[in-house]
């Protein structure tokens, strides 16, 4: 979020606020739960690395979130090829942690500022096994990891101001990999996944004490893996994943634990979805719609909007084809 200080006003995501003679007055209605939270976006969705079968990716694209209808620019790369990430999104930078680089995998972290010159940097360690299928989610302060390859069940957390090693803060109920993640103001989300088949369940995490995670519900009836993860102000959301490749849209609760509903779908189904949230829409991005590794992949973005449950409508593309992007927003 930027915040501009005036001289007779303050502006700051679209708002106004400004004084006049009855007092402080603010241009339109604000909901309290968007106002503190840091983790959607205004400006763009970002979606970095992937995978297909000839190529791994390190390329980081930008796709406006004014502007939709219109290609994704490549606008800047990673310090290695990557896909299947963990992603997080600070107010000032992106962060991609762990992966796959065809062959072999990496644990390192590195981030990228959402200004001019999006480059990045290694900035740490997970101090986790190398692999893929890491699932990510951010407070204002940390990234949280969580499951991964093997399964795994741990947690950990790295700070935004710098980097390092990561720190151990607890587990989920249950190893997976390759779950969707989706953020609140006080908790992280890892949800369905694969232990061995995909699963449905859905855990939740404090971000304020280092705690387990808790079992709070299922997305829908149907089990899924490599859903897009996706989060407004109260809602989390997961579209499409697999197996076997889907196109449901999943939404459920952040105020209450409990179970997700099914919504609508997206206009193609895909699973390996990577997922951006502005404050008024979520992004889907990518992915596979077959469930093989021969693909076809997708470069096309879709978009739906948090205020009704409606199905996806394709806004654009992305630079290239691609399954296993990190997507995150500035």
């Amino acid at each position: 979020m930027t915040i501009r200080i005036k001289k007779d006003r303050i502006e700051f995501d679209g708002y106004t606020l400004y004084e006049t003679p009855q007092g402080l007055f603010l241009n339109t209605n604000i909901n309290a739960a968007c106002f503190y939270d840091m983790f959607q976006g205004t400006v763009a969705g970002i979606f970095a690395g992937g995978i297909t079968p000839s190529v791994t990716y390190n390329t980081i694209s930008r796709m406006p979130f004014a502007a939709p209808a219109a290609s994704g620019t490549a606008v800047g790369t990673m310090t290695i090829c990557r896909y299947s990430s963990s992603c997080h999104s600070s107010a000032t930078h992106g962060f991609v942690a762990a992966g796959g680089q065809n062959p072999g995998f990496v644990c390192t972290i590195e981030y990228f500022p959402f200004t001019a010159g999006f480059n990045s940097t290694c900035v740490g360690n997970l101090g986790t096994p190398a692999t893929e299928g890491y699932v990510g989610t951010s407070s204002s302060t940390f990234g949280f990891v969580s499951g991964g390859g093997g399964p795994q069940s741990a947690i950990t957390k790295f700070p935004f101001a710098s980097g390092g090693v990561a720190t151990s803060v607890g587990s989920l109920t249950q190893a997976r990999d390759s779950g969707s993640g989706h953020s609140s103001y006080t908790h992280g989300y890892d949800a369905g996944g694969a232990p061995v088949g995909p699963t449905n369940n859905i855990q939740k995490f404090s971000f304020q004490s280092d705690a387990n995670a808790t079992n709070i519900g299922t997305m829908s009836p149907v089990a899924r893996r490599s859903a897009g993860g996706i989060s407004s102000c109260i809602n989390g959301y997961a579209t499409g994943g697999g197996y076997p490749v889907k196109s449901t849209i999943t939404r459920f609760p952040f105020a209450t634990d409990s179970g997700g509903t099914d919504i609508s779908n997206l206009a193609t189904s895909r699973e390996r979805v990577a997922g951006s949230s502005s404050v008024t829409h979520g992004y889907s991005a990518g992915g596979n719609t077959s469930g093989t590794a021969s693909g076809p992949f997708l470069s096309n973005v879709e978009r739906f909007a948090f205020s009704a449950d409606t199905s996806n409508a394709s806004v654009g593309s992305l630079s290239y084809a691609s399954q296993n992007m990190a997507g995150m927003q500035d």
